[in-house]
């Protein structure tokens, strides 16, 4: 019998478009001959070159051939597309049948990553000596408000008369990065322009929490500019030259709070800022007005005890109306709505009110007007069931309406204002016209006589 063909296997070309050289010594006695190094690699599929030159894609070195920078690694760091590897990566490619990863062999990668390694050490050790007069970095940030303004300000102060020019203060205000959040206040000064070694004071030395910290940071700033730090946007400027000026961020750039709230040039805080506090200075008026007109005593969900209904909450007018009910923007007259309280019933009024007559059409609509007020006047309080439905909707609409009451009070104050000096104007037109007809009959006796004599 003729003897059996052996199976010849086929490699896997895992070495495709990859072009192999050596740089230096490899100290492996098993890859110490180039030619063999050659044979594995075009036998999978790879090319190898004896000399370094742009074309070579993998360049095999060892630590120390790295370190020493040879002449082959010089020309592959110059080349973005050269691998510098170790050996074991063409090892285990072979092993796994596949081309693996440089990044994990990569002499480049070991290299950054001491480096970084080294630059933490440096910085925690930097951190650490200044930490002993100053502050760490690494453990502390400047601290930012809800305005996104960081409390880092420069104080400057140039005072020819004294001789005091160039002098600077930077004062910051830091923050832990970790939480519990505590903060320390710190300064440093430079007594000439081109002071290279500022002085260091920090004004406690161990962090402290932020009441105590910021009250250190104001009562510093006070101290060398003579201002208050609410005043520090308002009267900035306004100092004499022996005193630091402190000189307000421009460009739109946030400024921080004054007294808890955003400056604007409307007054201390803007309308947005302000709509809480309003809000809350008009529920405590309404809980004062449902205190003067209810009786008993009220718990916190607003039950009336004296009579065991619920307050009835009072809706304010969104529009800018008088007390008979009429629009002063249309010059109409409105219907008054009732609303009720669920209190201690009202007091009858002793004073009728009486709508004044213009013409005969408008007397009804009048009386039915005064009849409604009368009414209103007259009723002692409402049924559970009907308090219940008005609670509920001005529950819903409690919020959105105080809102609107606050614009609409200004709209109303304005247009009540140009209604007035509108109505000025005209009277003033009109007694200057019956004036001048005054003035024209006077100046004209002569022509009522002729007129008179023509008639007789």
């Amino acid at each position: 019998m003729a003897p059996r063909k052996q199976k010849q296997t086929k490699t896997k070309k895992i070495f495709k478009d990859c072009t192999v050289a050596i740089g230096g010594d490899l100290v492996d006695p098993q890859w110490q001959d180039a030619s063999k190094v050659a044979k594995w690699t075009t036998s999978w599929g790879g090319t190898f070159n004896y000399k370094m030159d742009n074309s070579v894609t993998h360049l095999l070195c060892t630590h120390a051939s790295f370190k020493k920078k040879i002449p082959e690694v010089k020309v592959a760091l110059k080349n973005k597309h050269t691998h510098i590897v170790l050996l074991n990566w063409l090892e285990d490619s072979i092993y796994a049948k596949k081309r693996l990863l440089e990044k994990k062999f990569s002499l480049k990668e070991k290299q950054k990553e001491s480096n970084a390694k080294m630059r933490r050490k440096q910085q925690v050790q930097k951190g650490l000596d200044l930490s002993v007069k100053y502050i760490d970095p690494n453990l502390y940030h400047i601290y930012r408000d809800s305005m996104f303004f960081e409390y880092q300000v420069k104080l400057t102060r140039d005072d020819e008369k004294n001789e005091d020019v160039g002098q600077k203060y930077v004062l910051t205000l830091w923050e832990s990065n970790a939480k519990p959040h505590l903060y320390q206040t710190t300064a440093k000064f430079w007594k000439k322009h081109r002071d290279n070694k500022p002085a260091v004071l920090r004004t406690k030395e161990t962090p402290r929490k932020f009441d105590v910290a910021f009250e250190d940071f104001k009562t510093f700033f006070e101290k060398k500019t003579g201002l208050l730090w609410d005043d520090r946007i308002a009267k900035a400027g306004t100092m004499p030259a022996e005193k630091f000026q402190y000189e307000p961020p421009t460009g739109g750039k946030p400024v921080g709070l004054v007294n808890g709230r955003t400056p604007s040039l409307f007054g201390d805080g803007n309308v947005r800022a302000q709509l809480p506090l309003r809000l809350k200075e008009a529920a405590k008026q309404d809980d004062a007005r449902e205190d003067v007109d209810g009786s008993g005593s009220k718990d916190a969900m607003g039950e009336d005890h004296g009579r065991g209904q619920p307050m009835k909450k009072t809706k304010r007018k969104s529009g800018a109306e008088d007390e008979m009910g009429k629009d002063h923007d249309h010059g109409q007259p409105k219907k008054k709505k009732t609303k009720k309280n669920s209190g201690a019933p009202k007091k009858q009024s002793s004073k009728t009110l009486t709508p004044p007559s213009t013409s005969n059409d408008d007397e009804g609509e009048d009386q039915d007007q005064a009849d409604d007020i009368m009414l209103d006047a007259d009723d002692g309080g409402m049924q559970p069931e009907q308090a219940q439905a008005e609670e509920q909707e001005f529950v819903d609409e409690e919020m959105a309406e105080i809102g609107k009451a606050l614009i609409a009070g200004i709209q109303a104050e304005e247009m009540a204002e140009l209604a007035s000096n509108s109505l000025l104007v005209l009277a003033q037109g009109v007694v200057a016209g019956v004036g001048d007809a005054q003035d024209a009959e006077a100046e004209d006796p002569e022509d009522d006589e002729s007129e008179a004599s023509e008639e007789e």
